[in-house]
């Protein structure tokens, strides 16, 4: 008998091990694919030259873009991620439809940020960007706990400077 709760205390501690690893290495990979998505959405908005919500080429590049990754996560753009009520940002969903709202859950959001407001005819602005990442299990969702912030170099006449 006492073998018998020494085996099963040894199997019980191996299972516990293997489970750890694995939802470490799931968590690590989904990690890698929100820097990705991340670097990818920054590139297309400095290629553009802004982040142009009318612009139906850009649009579709990065959503080709996140179809091709099979990015799917999605979490709140709020005050816990940094966007306060006075932030200027678009919330965007798989489509190419974007909102500005805060209580709605997006695959990614972009903040326009005026660096400077204007010298003449002189004006610049960067972006940035925050990607939601997580481990969806069919018994815990935590998807929009963790995110990926970056911003794009200054983007200096930003083409979407009317339409923020």
């Amino acid at each position: 008998m006492r073998e018998a709760i020494g085996g099963a205390w040894l199997l019980g501690i191996a299972v516990t091990i293997i489970a750890l690893f694995t939802a470490y290495l799931a968590f690590s990979v989904n990690y890698a694919k929100a820097f990705k998505v991340k670097d990818g959405i920054v590139e297309r908005i400095e290629k553009y030259e802004g982040f142009d919500v009318n612009n139906n080429k850009e649009m579709s590049e990065i959503r080709q873009f996140l179809n091709m990754i099979s990015y799917g996560a999605n979490g709140k753009c709020n005050e816990k991620i940094g966007f306060n009520s006075d932030s200027n940002f678009y919330g965007v969903n798989g489509s190419v439809y974007a909102h500005k709202d805060k209580n709605k859950r997006y695959n990614y959001c972009v903040e326009r940020v005026a660096k400077q407001v204007q010298t003449g005819d002189y004006s610049s602005a960067y972006y940035k960007v925050t990607v939601f990442y997580g481990l969806s299990l069919g018994f815990v969702d935590l998807n929009s706990i963790f995110f990926v912030t970056g911003e794009t170099k200054t983007i200096y006449y930003p083409v979407d400077q009317g339409s923020w």
